[in-house]
């Protein structure tokens, strides 16, 4: 199976830019933002990545090849990545390319200064691309995931095709499909390119674990996945339709399900019953971004936490199959939302749920009364971490008087909400 590595670089554009003396690389055109070209035609792709080194790659350069009807090629061009801050793990690309035979040479990420550069035996699994004129070319998606020390990337089995994502995250490109599209790679998917199914075999991640009474537990996970751990030490995973990064999990006991599931890209699951994995739920009108966090019950209504770019907002809807969602609050968190400070954390308590900032303001929702109440962080200072307990308590780490948190910080503990304090020395 081919690989390739994982490379990091810090003062990584310069490299990314060149990646050697005598290939440069231009800018695709934007196909709705600048002017067309008779003699190139559009270009979608979608990646997903199944590893936390990286939140989706920004920046993809693709080379053009030599062909009997292409003698020279020294050309590279980086795509422009659309729909940004919809997904986690999950980047969109398009652009304009001259006709020719293309293979991807480069991948970046500009918030991890990482990048991949792809060898011969990569470039020869996933296969080349060919651009006519006068058609929109879909790619589907493409799938990267570890394997040892290197990761290795393939195609898409699942995803064939970028219409629904771009019709539903990115509808100002929707009229490149007018005419329809066209799949554009030059030979078959290859016989060894298992990549997507030993990804789904092996999703990276167990976010925001939870217990249940009978000491389950599930975490949810990438690639439409949540692992679970039975009560017997057994583990399975519980799969999705699709690819989408799961960002929470909650175990229900209601009529039609018993566990729900939110994620990237509005993803809205649950496992009904008498099924063993997750089905659809209808998004109604929530506006397109990443649902981060669910709560409520089918006596108070649901509640979703949606992260769109920078921005987290919270909205309720009396039910839960195609909501009518309003919204409730909004925080802004500024510096990106998923590398570094600030941040927002959420959690579920039994007569409500609750969340916090990087700021240092605990806010608190009571299903009965349908108020919110608030709080501060030890001595109103930022929170660098917050942990809720098993048995309601919360844990906070907040920097100390001098230095940063990781060198000088300091515990706390509460057991009323954030109302009083307690340091652990």
């Amino acid at each position: 199976m081919s690989t390739f590595r994982l490379v990091r670089r810090f003062g990584w554009f310069a490299a990314a830019l060149v990646l050697s003396a005598c290939n440069t690389v231009s800018r695709a055109p934007d196909p709705i933002k600048d002017a067309p070209r008779a003699d190139a035609s559009t270009v979608i792709v979608s990646i997903t990545t199944n590893t936390d080194l990286v939140q989706g790659f920004n920046g993809l350069i693709v080379q053009r090849v030599a062909t009997v009807d292409h003698q020279k090629a020294d050309d590279q061009h980086a795509l422009n990545q659309i729909a940004l801050g919809l997904s986690r793990d999950t980047s969109l690309f398009t652009g304009m390319l001259p006709e020719g035979e293309y293979e991807f040479a480069q991948l970046s990420d500009s918030t991890h200064a990482r990048r991949i550069e792809l060898t011969a035996g990569g470039r020869g699994l996933i296969g080349r691309f060919k651009v006519v004129r006068g058609q929109t070319i879909d790619l589907g998606r493409l799938v990267l995931t570890p394997l040892n020390v290197n990761v290795i990337m393939g195609r898409s089995a699942k995803i064939t095709s970028n219409r629904p994502l771009i019709e539903k995250f990115a509808p100002e490109y929707a009229p490149l499909f007018k005419n329809g599209a066209v799949g554009g790679w030059a030979q078959p998917r290859n016989a060894d390119d298992n990549i997507e199914a030993y990804a789904l075999s092996r999703p990276v991640g167990f976010d925001r674990p939870v217990e249940t009474e009978d000491g389950a537990m599930f975490g949810a996970s990438r690639l439409g996945s949540v692992i679970l751990r039975t009560p017997n030490g057994q583990w399975r995973l519980i799969r999705s339709p699709g690819l989408e990064s799961l960002l929470d999990v909650m175990p229900v006991k209601t009529s039609d399900a018993r566990l729900l599931a939110v994620g990237e890209f509005n993803t809205l699951l649950r496992v009904p019953a008498n099924k063993p994995d997750f089905v659809p739920i209808g998004i109604g009108n929530l506006p397109p971004g990443n649902l981060i966090f669910i709560a409520g019950d089918e006596v108070h209504g649901w509640f979703v936490a949606q992260q769109r770019k920078d921005d987290v907002t919270i909205y309720h809807s009396l039910f839960l199959e195609n909501g009518d969602w309003q919204p409730l609050r909004q925080e802004a968190t500024r510096g990106g939302f998923w590398v570094g400070q600030p941040r927002v954390w959420f959690w579920r308590r039994p007569d409500g749920f609750s969340y916090a900032t990087s700021e240092g303001r605990l806010n608190h929702y009571d299903y009965a009364s349908g108020q919110w109440r608030s709080t501060m962080a030890p001595r109103e200072r930022n929170l660098g971490d917050l942990e809720p307990n098993p048995d309601g308590s919360l844990g906070v780490l907040v920097p100390g008087a001098s230095g940063m948190a990781g060198v000088f910080a300091e515990l706390y503990l509460s057991r009323d909400l954030g109302a009083t304090w307690t340091e652990i020395k």
